[in-house]
């Protein structure tokens, strides 16, 4: 059997919706979402929400970590003993962020699936994956930024970190 191809107009969508996510555009994200959902139905939304969870592991390097074998895979642990809240949408996207990362897209299709008993967690499900790319974006972007700065400071002999303003 072969594999499935992605429409064009889909990676469109997929990378429009990127793109508006890091530029926080949530008129836009919303559109483009509406689009895939009518157009593709679910099974649209479950490879776009894929590839969403693929640029997010690549953003935060966690991809290259788990191919190279640096970790083993990508887990989900509770911050400071707090408890997880199962129910949460943003617990879904960390979940599913966690399996697409580990490649373990059965269990991303599953979790994926078992969101659409409530249409209305299941939009906010795939909302909160999208947010995880655009904040994943914004914090490389931040990166690059800082990066270039100090690369400029080296080339013009300014090896100093800056000084800091105001009080301390």
């Amino acid at each position: 059997m072969g594999q499935a191809v992605t429409p064009p107009w889909l990676l469109d969508e997929v990378q429009h919706v990127i793109i508006a996510a890091v530029d926080r555009e949530a008129e836009e994200v919303c559109r483009r979402l509406e689009r895939i959902g009518v157009e593709g139905g679910a099974p649209a939304m479950f490879s776009a929400c894929v590839a969403w969870a693929k640029a997010a592991a690549v953003l935060s390097g966690m991809d290259e970590a788990v191919s190279s074998g640096r970790a083993d895979g990508v887990a989900m642990r509770p911050i400071n003993g707090q408890q997880i809240d199962e129910s949460s949408p943003a617990t879904f996207a960390a979940r599913f962020f966690v399996a697409v990362t580990n490649n373990d897209i059965d269990m991303a299709h599953d979790l994926f699936a078992a969101s659409t008993a409530d249409v209305e967690y299941h939009q906010m499900c795939v909302v909160e994956v999208v947010k995880m790319v655009g904040d994943f974006g914004r914090i490389k972007q931040e990166q690059v930024a800082a990066e270039r700065r100090t690369e400029r400071r080296r080339r013009q002999g300014r090896n100093r970190p800056p000084k800091r303003r105001g009080r301390r």
